[in-house]
């Protein structure tokens, strides 16, 4: 019986071990996955893809669940439009230099942090404000999701 029980130790032992390992190596996949570069697909289509944002407040109404009472309703609104081909705009980043957590900031003891692509490694095909094109006879509107 004790030669039973001394397999059985071993093989859960062995088992765990295994079990460690395979964490461990998705942890170190999951890091480096974070921390790699991709660049989005080039939109098809005959124009250019045009990022603004704007940040609308309403005057009149206060935000009933804002966490302080007073505080107007507050509105952060991305805007994606095609805009003027052959445009010589500088492409932008997928995430704005001024949303992005600080460094220092971002908690990197959250596991869900893992989950996600380091914003500042994503490359688009966007410009920022570009000009709007004039609609004619030039096709349909590129789509692009990002």
């Amino acid at each position: 019986m004790t030669r039973l029980l001394r397999r059985m130790l071993r093989a859960f032992a062995a088992i765990a071990m295994l079990g460690c390992l395979a964490l461990v190596a998705l942890l170190a996949f999951l890091w480096l996955e974070h921390e790699s570069e991709v660049t989005l697909p080039v939109p098809t289509g005959s124009f250019t893809v045009g990022r603004t944002i704007r940040d609308w407040t309403d005057p009149v109404d206060a935000d009933s669940l804002a966490p302080v009472p007073g505080t107007r309703r507050e509105l952060l609104v991305w805007i994606w439009y095609p805009s003027a081909t052959g445009q010589s705009a500088v492409a932008d980043d997928y995430l704005p230099l001024e949303l992005r957590p600080l460094p220092g900031t971002a908690d990197r003891a959250n596991i869900w942090t893992l989950l996600t692509r380091e914003a500042a490694n994503v490359r688009g095909h966007k410009s920022w404000s570009a000009s709007t094109p004039r609609i004619g006879r030039e096709g349909s509107y590129s789509r692009m999701a990002a």
